[in-house]
C-alpha cells in the first residue's frame, strides 16, 4: 500500500506502472493521460512513500466554467502538459466542450460567438470563424461524450485489472505450486575496482600473466603467458575495453579451454573521475571457483598495482534452473492463456522462435520459450522443459529424492537471464501462482478445442523404468564410480534416508544415524561440500551397525574426503575419522612403526626417521640392492625454510646446525643464513631457476622467511652456496627444477644430498610443503647413516645418470652437456649478465688493470654480481690473445666484418668464449668464422634511440598542453590568445638548454617531472621550441575547448601508445596486432620430437638422429625420387632453406652418402660417385615402401 495525495492506495502483487496509473485515474474520473505528477513519476510507484498527483482534466472543465481566456489556461498549463499531449484534442477541445461562457454566447446569438472565434482563428486553431462554429454546432457534444465514455471504459478495464489481481492476490504462497531453489550456473556480476588516475592501457601495463590468467588483450595489445598457447580465435583486439581469460576451474591443471571466462574492465567517466569497472560472467558449477574465490584469482594479475581492492559488486545476471517437481503442462493450453488471459498476456509473451516449437520426446510437447516482464522482475527469458526423474541424472542430485521420486514427471524451467537472483525468485512465486490459474482454466480451455482436435489434451508420457533407490543414484555425487571398492564388502555400504523425519524415526527405536555431509565449519580445515544439503546415513546390516567415515581414495576426494561407510564399531566413541571430520578433533595419530621407522606418510618431526613412498621404495632398492642398508628419510624442523634446514643438515659437520637445541637460535640462524643467500652475488645463482623473476623479487622471496624456500627455484642456489650436488624427490619419482630452454648445470665431484619435498597425510592439513632428507641407514647398526653420498658412490653416479636423462637437451645439433669452465684465478671476474632464460651470456673480468668483456654459449650463472655496465669492453687483439693464454683457452676462429677483424672466437672446457676486439687487420693462420657477430657493435640500439625519442616527443608535447592551460588559468579571466600572448607564453615557460637528459618521465603531471626546470619546459634547441609552438597553435584551431581545460588532467592521456611503451616482464610477451599473434601462435604450437626412424608419408620436415648414421642431429626431409633428394640438399647447402617435397629436381649430380635404410637398427653405408661437391657432405636415406624406392635427406644444423 501507498499514499496517493495523502490518502491511502491500494497496491496489488502484479501491479504495473501502467496498472496503477490506471486505478488513480479511474479513482479522479479521469484518464491516465491527464495526471500530472508534481514531483515527477516516480521510478518505481510500488515503492514511492507518497504520490502528488493533479487532475489537468479537472483543470481544464473548472477554467472553463467562469473564463473565456485559452490563453491564460494554456500558459497555466505550460509546464505540465507532456509533449505526446495534443493541444487542440486533448485540451483546446475539452475545454471548448465544457465552457458555459461561450456556451450563453451562443445561445443569445451566434454572431455574438463568431466575433470570439476571431482569437481562435488567429492563433491557428481552426481555419475561420465558420470552421469554428461548425465544431461548436457538430462536434462539442461527441467530445463530451467521447471523454465521458473513456474515462468509463478505463473504469471497466481497471475493475477487470483489480479482479485478476486479487485472484492472483489471494493464492497463498502454500496453495502455489512447490517448486525448488533457484540453482544458478552462471552468474554475470559487476564490481568496482579501486583504482584511480588511470587508463586501461596502464592497467594493461601492469598485470602479469599467471598460469591462471594467461591471456590479456586491449587496443590492439596482447600479453600472453610465456608457456600458454592460445586458440586463434582469441586473437581478436578490443577497442574500449581490457579483456582477461580467467581459468575457473579449481583444479586449473583439469580445465579445458572452454573454462576460461571472459573478463572486462572498463575505466569510465571523465579524466580525473575515473572509475574502474569489471564485469564477468561465472560458472558456478560443481569442480569451478565460487565466486569470491574467481574474483581473487581475477585480481591476482595486478602485482603492479599493488593490493587491489574491490567495492560494489553487483549482479546483473544469471541463469540456472528450478523445477515443478510432479507436474505437467499442456504447452497449447498455457499458450492460449498467454494470447486470451489479460493476467498472462500481461506477463508473458511466447517467443515464435524455433526453439518455441521444438518437440520433447519425453512429453511430445513443445519446447516453450517465453519472455516474463514486470517492474519487480524486470525481463526474465526462461524455457519449460517436461522431464520426468532419472536419479542418475546429475542436474538433479540435490533434489530431494522423496519428492524426486525416479520416475515421476515434473517440469524443468531453464532461466536463460534474469536480472538477478532476487528477480528470479519472485519470478518464481509469480509463475507458480499463474500455473494454480492455469489449472483451474485448464478443462474449460480443453474442453473448447476437443471439439475440433480430439486428442487436445493429451500429454504423452514415458514408460517408467523401475529401479531401486541406489545409493549412486540418490547421492551421485558421493557415491562415485568404484565407491563399492572403498566400502567392501558391499554389506557395508549404508543405506540413505532423505528427510528428517525418517531418521528421527529410527533414533526413536535407538539405531544410531549419521547426517552427512556436515555444516559449514567455522574452524580449519574446511571442505567444499561443507554446508550441502544432508542426507542421513544408517546401517541395516547387523555385523555392520554403525555409520561412520572412512578416508575417500576416489575421484571427489578432494570435494568430499571423507565418505560414509558402515563399521562393527561405533567410531564416535574413540579418536580417528569421525571425530576429526565432525568435531575438527586432530590428536596425534599413535604412528604406525616399522623397525622404529614411521610408515605413514606424515610430515615427521625433526630427527624423526620414516619409512620412503612405495615408488620410491622400489627405486632405491633397484639401485642399491643391500640388504643391510635402506634408503629412509629423516625430518627437519617444520617452517617455510625446510629445503635449506634439511641441506644444512645433511652438512652439518660444514654448518653445525645440528649443535644448536635451542629452536630460537635454530630459527635464527636459517634467517640469518637466507638473508647471505638473498645477497647480490649469491641471489645471482637462483637465476637459471627463476627466470621469470628480477634479481630484486629473488632477493625479496629469498629473505622474507615466511616465503617458502621452493627447491624446484633455489636448487642451484643452494648447490652453489654450500658446493653440492642436490636431487629432489617427491612421492611418486625424482623431479627436474623450474627452468626454460634447456637446463644447464656446472660439471662437479661434490658430495650429493637428496631431498624429498612433499605435503604430508592428511591430517597435517600443511598448507605448504615440507622438505626432508633421503638418508642411507644401516637397519643394523641404527647410529650407522649416512646423511650424504660421495659423488662416486654407485647409488650416486646411478641417480646422476637418471637425471641426466631427464634433463637431457639439444641446441640445434648438439647435446648439451654438464658445463665444465676451468678459470685462472688471475684473471679477476666483476660482473656477470644473464639473458631471459636465466644463463649467463656474458662475463666481465679485469687483467692487467684492463676490463674485458667475454661473451659466452649459455653456462649456469656465477656466484658473482650482475653487472650494471652494459657497455662491451673492446681490448687490444694482442691482449685478448694474451688473456686466452692465459685462461688456456684453444683459439679456433675469428670474425672478420668488412675485412676487419672484430672478434677472436675460442672454447674453453666445454665453453665458448669470443672476446670482443679493437677493429684491426685480420690475424695471420687463425680461421675465419662464419657465424656472425657474437655482440652489437654500438651500445645503443638504433630502434630504442628512435622509440626513446618517440615517446619523450610525445610526453614533452603533452606538458605544452598541461601548462599552457595552466598558464590559462593563471591568468584568472578571459584572454584573447593572439600570437603576442603565445610568444609571452614561450618567452616565460620555456628553457633552452642544448644536450640536456631528459630523465624518465612519470605519468602524473607536475611541475617537478624531468621535463621541467624551475616550473619552465626544458627543450634543447630554438628550432624544438619553434616546433612545439607551431603543435600548440594548431591544438588551439582545431579544439580550443579541450586545450583550456586541459588543466583538470592528472596524468599524460597518451602514455602508452607503443608496444614499447610498456614494463618487460620475462614470464610474459606482449604483441601488437591480431597477425602478430596468429604468427606467435604457430610459431609455438609444434612440439619438436627427436626420431631415430624414418616418419613415412609426412611432408613437412622432423629431427632424425641415428648412431648408425652419427651421432648428431639432423632435420630430416622426405622426397619421392633421389634427384629430388639430391635437390633438397643442394637448395639447403646454398640458399640456407629447405624447398621441401615441391622442390623442382636438381640438373648436375654431387658426391653424397647414400644409406640404405632398412628399419631403425638396419641401417648400411653406400657412396655414389659424381661430380665433386664443394661445399659438406650430403647424406641421404634410402628405403622402399612397397617395392617402390623413396629416399630421405639429412640435413645439417
Amino acid at each position: 500500500m501507498v499514499l496517493v495525495n495523502d490518502e491511502e492506495f491500494i497496491t496489488y502483487e502484479l501491479d504495473t506502472q501502467q496498472s496503477i496509473l490506471i486505478r488513480i485515474a479511474s479513482g479522479m474520473d479521469t484518464l491516465p493521460k491527464y495526471l500530472y505528477f508534481p514531483e515527477g513519476l516516480p521510478d518505481n510507484i510500488l515503492t514511492a512513500e507518497n504520490i502528488r498527483v493533479e487532475n489537468l482534466l479537472q483543470e481544464i472543465k473548472d477554467n472553463a466554467r467562469d473564463s473565456v481566456d485559452f490563453g491564460a489556461l494554456l500558459n497555466s498549463l505550460r509546464d505540465k502538459i507532456p509533449a505526446e499531449m495534443n493541444i487542440e484534442k486533448d485540451v483546446l477541445y475539452p475545454w471548448l466542450a465544457y465552457n458555459r461562457d461561450l456556451e450563453r454566447m451562443y445561445n443569445v446569438g451566434p454572431i455574438i460567438l463568431k466575433q470570439e472565434a476571431k482569437t481562435f482563428v488567429d492563433a491557428g486553431y481552426f481555419g475561420d470563424e465558420d470552421e469554428f462554429i461548425r465544431f461548436w454546432k457538430t462536434s462539442r457534444d461527441r467530445v463530451k461524450y467521447d471523454l465521458t465514455t473513456a474515462i468509463e471504459s478505463n473504469k471497466r478495464e481497471n475493475e477487470d485489472i483489480e479482479k485478476l489481481y486479487n485472484t492472483f492476490q489471494e493464492i497463498d504462497e502454500d496453495d502455489a505450486l512447490a517448486y525448488t531453489e533457484f540453482v544458478t550456473d552462471r552468474v554475470t556480476i559487476e564490481f568496482s575496482l579501486e583504482l584511480h588516475d588511470i587508463t586501461l592501457l596502464e592497467i594493461f601495463n601492469h598485470l602479469v600473466m599467471n598460469e591462471a590468467v594467461p591471456f590479456a588483450t586491449c587496443k590492439d595489445y596482447f600479453k600472453i603467458l610465456k608457456d600458454f598457447i592460445p586458440p586463434e580465435e582469441w586473437a581478436e583486439s578490443v577497442e574500449d575495453h581490457l579483456l582477461l581469460k580467467v581459468n575457473s576451474k579449481r583444479k586449473i591443471s583439469e580445465s579445458k579451454l572452454k573454462d576460461y571466462i571472459d573478463v572486462q574492465v572498463k575505466v569510465e567517466g571523465d579524466i580525473g573521475e575515473e572509475q574502474v569497472i569489471a564485469a564477468m560472467k561465472i560458472n558456478t558449477i560443481p569442480g569451478n571457483l565460487k565466486r569470491d574465490e574467481f574474483i581473487q584469482r581475477f585480481l591476482s594479475i595486478f602485482q603492479g598495482l599493488g593490493n587491489v581492492s574491490y567495492t560494489n559488486v553487483k549482479e546483473t545476471g544469471v541463469s540456472g534452473n528450478f523445477y515443478f517437481p510432479a507436474e505437467r503442462i499442456n504447452t497449447y493450453v498455457f499458450s492460449d492463456l498467454v494470447m486470451n488471459n489479460q493476467l498472462f498476456s500481461s506477463l508473458i509473451n511466447i517467443d515464435e522462435s524455433n526453439k518455441a516449437t521444438k518437440k520433447d520426446t519425453a512429453s511430445g510437447q513443445p519446447w516453450l520459450h517465453i519472455i516474463f516482464n514486470h517492474p519487480n522482475t524486470g525481463r526474465i527469458s526462461a524455457g519449460f522443459t517436461q522431464k520426468q526423474v532419472n536419479r542418475s541424472d546429475k542436474n538433479l542430485r540435490e533434489t530431494d529424492p522423496e519428492i524426486f521420486v525416479h520416475g515421476t514427471p515434473y517440469i524443468s524451467v531453464r532461466v536463460l537471464r534474469g536480472y538477478d537472483r532476487k528477480a528470479v525468485e519472485i519470478f518464481q512465486l509469480m509463475l507458480s501462482k499463474l500455473l494454480v490459474i492455469y489449472g483451474q482454466q485448464y478443462n474449460e480451455i480443453v474442453e473448447f478445442y476437443e471439439r475440433f482436435i480430439p486428442d487436445f489434451g493429451v500429454v504423452e508420457e514415458l514408460e517408467v523404468v523401475s529401479q531401486k533407490s541406489k545409493p549412486e543414484l540418490i547421492a551421485p555425487n558421493i557415491f562415485v564410480k568404484k565407491y563399492s571398492r572403498n566400502c567392501a564388502p558391499p554389506e557395508r555400504i549404508p543405506t540413505i534416508l532423505v528427510s528428517e523425519r525418517k531418521a528421527k524415526k529410527y533414533e526413536s527405536k535407538g539405531i544410531q544415524i549419521m547426517p552427512f555431509p556436515r555444516p559449514e565449519q567455522a574452524k580449519e580445515p574446511h571442505y567444499p561440500s561443507d554446508g550441502e544439503r544432508q542426507l542421513y546415513y544408517v546401517c541395516k546390516n547387523p555385523e555392520y551397525p554403525f555409520p561412520g567415515l572412512q578416508k575417500n581414495k576416489l575421484e571427489n576426494a578432494d570435494i568430499y574426503p571423507y565418505v560414509p561407510c558402515c563399521f562393527k564399531t561405533d567410531q564416535r566413541e574413540r579418536a580417528g575419522n569421525y571425530r576429526e571430520y565432525y568435531l575438527n578433533e586432530f590428536a596425534e595419530p599413535v604412528e604406525k612403526r616399522q623397525q622404529g621407522l614411521i610408515t605413514t606418510n606424515k610430515i615427521l618431526n625433526a630427527d624423526q626417521y620414516g619409512v620412503l613412498s612405495k615408488d620410491l621404495e622400489k627405486m632405491f632398492s633397484t639401485i642399491e640392492n643391500e640388504p643391510n642398508h635402506r634408503f629412509v628419510r629423516v625430518g627437519v624442523h617444520r617452517n617455510h625454510s625446510s629445503f635449506l634446514n634439511a641441506v644444512m643438515v645433511a652438512l652439518h659437520d660444514q654448518t653445525g646446525i645440528l649443535d644448536l637445541t635451542n629452536d630460537d637460535e635454530r630459527e635464527a640462524y636459517l634467517v640469518n643464513t637466507r638473508n647471505k643467500l638473498a645477497s647480490p652475488d649469491v641471489a645471482m645463482l637462483a637465476s637459471q631457476c627463476c627466470y621469470d623473476m628480477t634479481l630484486d623479487q629473488i632477493q625479496k622471496e629469498i629473505s622474507d622467511p615466511v616465503i617458502y624456500l621452493d627447491p624446484k627455484k633455489y636448487i642451484q642456489l643452494l648447490e652453489g652456496y654450500f658446493k653440492c650436488n642436490i636431487y629432489l624427490f617427491n612421492s611418486e619419482r625424482m623431479f627436474l627444477p623450474h627452468y626454460i630452454q634447456s637446463y644447464y648445470k656446472n660439471k662437479n665431484s661434490a658430495p650429493c644430498i637428496f631431498v624429498y619435498e612433499h605435503m604430508g597425510s592428511e591430517s597435517d592439513h600443511a598448507k605448504y610443503p615440507q622438505c626432508e632428507l633421503i638418508i642411507r641407514w644401516n637397519i643394523k647398526r641404527s647410529d650407522d647413516t649416512q646423511f650424504i653420498l660421495d659423488f662416486d658412490n654407485s647409488v650416486s653416479k646411478t641417480v646422476n645418470k637418471i637425471f641426466k636423462l631427464m634433463r637431457q637437451s639439444f641446441a640445434l645439433d648438439r647435446q648439451i652437456v654438464e658445463t665444465v669452465l676451468p678459470w685462472n684465478d688471475d684473471i679477476r671476474i666483476e660482473g656477470q649478465s644473464v639473458d631471459g632464460y636465466g644463463k649467463t651470456r656474458r662475463i666481465d673480468v679485469r687483467y692487467e688493470d684492463q676490463r674485458v668483456t667475454l661473451i659466452t654459449s649459455p653456462i649456469p650463472q656465477q656466484a658473482i654480481k650482475e653487472n650494471k655496465e652494459k657497455r662491451i669492453a673492446l681490448v687490444n687483439g694482442k691482449f685478448a690473445m694474451k688473456v686466452l693464454k692465459k685462461l688456456k683457452a684453444t683459439i679456433v676462429s675469428q670474425t672478420i666484418n668488412k675485412g676487419i677483424a672484430k672478434e677472436l672466437n675460442s672454447t674453453l672446457g666445454t665453453v665458448f668464449i669470443t672476446i670482443p676486439i679493437i677493429d684491426q687487420a685480420p690475424f695471420d693462420g687463425i680461421p675465419i668464422s662464419e657465424s656472425g657477430m657474437h655482440y652489437p657493435e654500438s651500445n645503443q640500439s638504433d630502434i630504442n634511440i628512435y622509440n626513446q625519442n618517440k615517446k619523450l616527443a610525445r610526453y614533452i608535447t603533452e606538458y605544452v598542453f598541461w601548462v599552457f592551460s595552466n598558464y590559462i588559468q593563471q591568468k584568472g579571466k578571459a584572454v584573447d590568445i593572439t600570437n603576442k600572448f603565445l610568444a609571452k607564453f614561450a618567452k616565460k615557460m620555456f628553457k633552452i638548454v642544448p644536450a640536456f637528459q631528459y630523465g624518465p618521465v612519470p605519468k602524473i603531471f607536475s611541475t617537478s617531472s624531468t621535463i621541467m626546470d624551475g616550473g619552465k619546459i626544458v627543450v634543447t634547441s630554438e628550432d624544438m621550441l619553434k616546433r612545439l609552438m607551431y603543435v600548440l597553435k594548431l591544438y588551439i584551431i582545431r579544439d580550443l575547448r579541450s586545450l583550456i581545460n586541459y588543466h583538470t588532467r592528472n596524468v599524460i592521456t597518451h602514455y602508452y601508445m607503443d608496444i614499447t611503451d610498456f614494463s618487460h616482464n620475462p614470464r610474459q610477451v606482449i604483441l601488437h596486432g591480431d597477425d602478430a599473434v596468429d604468427k606467435w601462435i604457430q610459431e609455438n604450437r609444434f612440439t619438436y620430437t627427436l626420431h631415430d626412424k624414418i616418419i613415412n608419408g609426412q611432408r613437412s620436415p622432423y629431427f632424425f638422429r641415428n648412431k648408425l648414421v652419427e651421432n648428431r642431429v639432423f632435420l630430416a626431409q622426405n622426397a619421392n625420387s633421389l634427384a629430388q633428394a639430391l635437390s633438397v640438399a643442394m637448395t639447403w647447402q646454398r640458399k640456407g632453406y629447405n624447398p621441401g617435397m615441391d622442390v623442382k629436381k636438381a640438373s648436375s649430380n654431387y658426391n653424397f652418402t647414400l644409406y640404405s635404410y632398412v628399419n631403425e637398427n638396419d641401417i648400411s653405408v653406400r657412396d655414389v660417385v659424381g661430380k665433386k661437391n664443394p661445399r659438406n657432405t650430403i647424406r641421404i636415406l634410402g628405403y622402399k615402401l612397397g617395392g617402390k624406392p623413396y629416399y630421405t635427406t639429412l640435413l645439417e644444423i
